[in-house]
C-alpha cells in the first residue's frame, strides 16, 4: 500500500495551506479544501483569497509562469482570475513547495452542455500575441510523463507499458503535418478550468500550462474527453462549432488524442493510493489504453 502520510492529498496539505497563510499575513483559521489536480487548492473565505500548492519543487519555474501569465492577461483586460495581493513576490515556499495566492472567483464550472462556451473563450485566447519579457517555453507534449510513471504506485507491468507506449508516441508526434498555426496555447483546456459566474460569464483559470505549440493542441483536452464519453455525445460538435475548426477531422487526431490519453492515465497513475474511486478509473483508463476504448472514462 502506499504511504498515505507523504501523499499529495488533502488531509496532509492542508497544514502546508495554513502555514503559507501565515506566512504572508493571511488569517489562517478557516482554511477549506477547494479541490485537487495537478495542484491542490484552498479556500480563505474570511479574505475570499484562493492558496494554490505545487506538486513539488520541480514546479517552482511552471508556477513563477503562471504568475507572470496572469499579470499579463490582466493587462491585456482578458477575463481570467487574478492574483491576490500579498506583500511579497510569488510564488512563495511553504516546506518546500510553490504556492501562490489567487482572488476566490465566486461561481460554477459549466456542463458538458455548455461547453460551446469553452470553445468561445479559447478562440480569443488565441487571438493574443506571444508576450515579450515571458518565458514561455514551446510545448513538448510528453513532458513529465516519464517522471509520473516512475513515482507512480502501479504495478511494475504497467509502468513498462506506458513507458514503450511514451516511445512508440515519440515517433509518431515527429510525423505530424499541422494545420494550423503556432501561438500562445493555454495547455490544459477543459471545463474544470472555466468558472461561469452567476452572470454568466466565463472566466479561464489555470495558466502553469501555458506554452506555444500549434492550435491543435490547446484543442486536443475537450476533443479527446469527448471520444472517452466524458461529454455529452453532441457536446463536441458545439465546442468546434464555437471555436471554428473540428480537430477530429484532422488525420493527425488519432496520435494526438492517444498522446492526451496517456497523460491523462499517467496524471492519474500518481494518485491511485488516494482512494479506491481513483484506483478504479485508473484500471479503467489503463484498460483503454491496452484494449481499446469500451467504457466511459470520468473526470475529477
Amino acid at each position: 500500500m502506499p504511504d498515505r502520510s507523504k501523499a499529495f492529498i488533502p488531509e496532509n496539505l492542508g497544514a502546508v495551506a495554513r502555514a503559507a497563510c501565515r506566512q504572508v499575513g493571511l488569517p489562517d483559521g478557516d482554511v477549506q479544501f477547494l479541490r485537487l489536480g495537478q495542484n491542490i487548492l484552498y479556500h480563505v473565505p474570511e479574505v475570499r483569497a484562493v492558496v494554490r500548492i505545487a506538486r513539488d519543487s520541480s514546479y517552482s519555474a511552471d508556477a513563477a509562469k503562471e504568475v507572470a501569465v496572469a499579470t499579463w492577461l490582466a493587462e491585456e483586460d482578458v477575463p481570467t482570475v487574478q492574483l491576490f495581493d500579498v506583500d511579497c513576490a510569488q510564488p512563495i515556499c511553504c516546506h518546500g513547495y510553490p504556492v501562490t495566492f489567487w482572488r476566490y472567483l465566486p461561481g460554477r464550472e459549466p456542463s458538458g452542455a455548455e461547453v460551446s462556451i469553452l470553445g468561445e473563450i479559447l478562440r480569443n485566447f488565441h487571438r493574443l500575441t506571444v508576450p515579450e519579457g515571458i518565458p514561455i517555453p514551446k510545448l513538448n507534449p510528453l513532458d513529465r510523463v516519464t517522471d509520473r510513471i516512475e513515482r507512480a504506485p502501479i504495478p511494475e507491468p504497467d509502468k513498462e507499458f506506458l513507458a514503450q507506449t511514451k516511445e512508440d508516441l515519440s515517433v509518431k508526434l515527429r510525423e505530424l503535418n499541422y494545420e494550423l498555426p503556432v501561438g500562445v496555447n493555454h495547455g490544459d483546456v477543459h471545463i474544470k478550468n472555466v468558472i461561469i459566474s452567476p452572470e454568466g460569464m466565463g472566466t479561464l483559470i489555470d495558466f502553469e500550462a501555458v506554452n506555444i505549440a500549434h492550435r491543435e493542441w490547446d484543442l486536443a483536452k475537450t476533443a479527446t474527453e469527448a471520444a472517452m464519453g466524458m461529454l455529452p455525445a453532441d457536446a463536441y460538435s458545439r465546442f468546434s462549432d464555437s471555436y471554428g475548426y473540428d480537430l477530429t477531422s484532422w488525420e493527425g487526431f488519432p496520435t494526438i488524442c492517444s498522446t492526451t490519453q496517456l497523460r491523462m492515465v499517467t496524471w492519474l497513475a500518481q494518485n491511485v493510493g488516494h482512494n479506491e474511486k481513483v484506483a478504479n478509473e485508473y484500471r479503467k483508463r489503463m484498460q483503454t489504453l491496452r484494449h481499446g476504448f469500451t467504457e466511459a472514462w470520468s473526470g475529477f
